[in-house]
């Protein structure tokens, strides 16, 4: 089973779901269908210059895509356990939209998430579907 999925770096994407959830159920405590979970992309970080004049490299983003699988999402900067609501199932560089500062292509790490489909998490899957947040 395939689904479409528009995101900020692409217009399309096709995504196997089976292939997901396989991914998902290595973190999960039981097992999941693809029908319990909410998944979206979200770009954690790149080579722009920050503001110490400081970027990424091409190996430190292959090295941090890679620490990033397995980790929850966190919800406003909050390490309280109730705002932990994703948890990042793949991660990886891409190319993202134009240059950084000094005439780099941009590249951006791009982790894909889930979210349970409870009853304490369907604010916030509104807040992604919409994009609120």
């Amino acid at each position: 089973m395939e689904r479409i999925v528009k995101s900020r770096l692409e217009t399309k994407a096709i995504i196997d779901i089976q292939t997901d959830i396989e991914l998902i159920n290595q973190y999960a405590l039981t097992q999941l269908q693809p029908e319990d979970v909410f998944t979206f992309s979200v770009i954690l970080c790149g080579n722009e210059i920050d503001r110490s004049d400081e970027k990424f490299s091409e190996p430190c983003l292959e090295e941090l895509a890679k620490l990033f699988v397995g980790v929850t999402g966190i919800f406003n900067h909050s390490w309280n356990a109730k705002d932990q609501v994703a948890r990042i199932y793949r991660a990886s560089v891409e190319n993202g939209q134009g240059r950084n500062k000094i005439g780099e292509q941009l590249r951006v790490i791009k982790a894909n998430a889930y979210i349970p489909r409870e009853d304490y998490a369907k604010e916030i899957i509104s807040k992604i579907e919409c994009r609120t947040l």
